[in-house]
């Protein structure tokens, strides 16, 4: 099955968990729609803007940066991540990002949840 671009549903949203300036989401599935794969997305980072230090419970997220330069706050670690870096966010850590570049910062961004989330332990009717 290919997912065309166009059809993508993309959302722009400012101040993620507290964070500054514009981030935009194109969401190359759509949310929760696979088992244990609760976000798929592509992320769009502008110069200066940022995604504020939030924690995941039941859950590891993912961001494999495509394009572009961030620092990132990686469980109460600062670094600067690159082009072809990948940053892994487990149950019980938290992360933040901030775009330190001239240029849009792409990322790659995917939530797999634990047996334990929630989503997973849905009854089936």
């Amino acid at each position: 099955m290919i997912f065309r671009h166009n059809d993508m549903h993309v959302e722009h949203k400012t101040g993620i968990h507290d964070g500054q300036g514009e981030v935009s989401l194109r969401y190359l599935i759509e949310r929760n729609t696979h088992p244990n794969l609760r976000l798929l997305t592509w992320m769009h980072v502008a110069p200066g803007a940022s995604v504020g230090l939030h924690h995941h419970r039941l859950e590891t997220e993912y961001y494999l940066l495509l394009k572009g330069a961030v620092r990132v706050n990686d469980n109460g670690s600062i670094s600067d991540m690159h082009a072809g870096d990948l940053l892994q966010t487990a149950s019980g850590q938290g992360h933040a990002l901030e775009n330190i570049g001239d240029e849009t910062a792409d990322l790659l961004v995917f939530v797999v949840t634990h047996a334990e989330h929630p989503l997973n332990t849905r009854s089936s009717v």
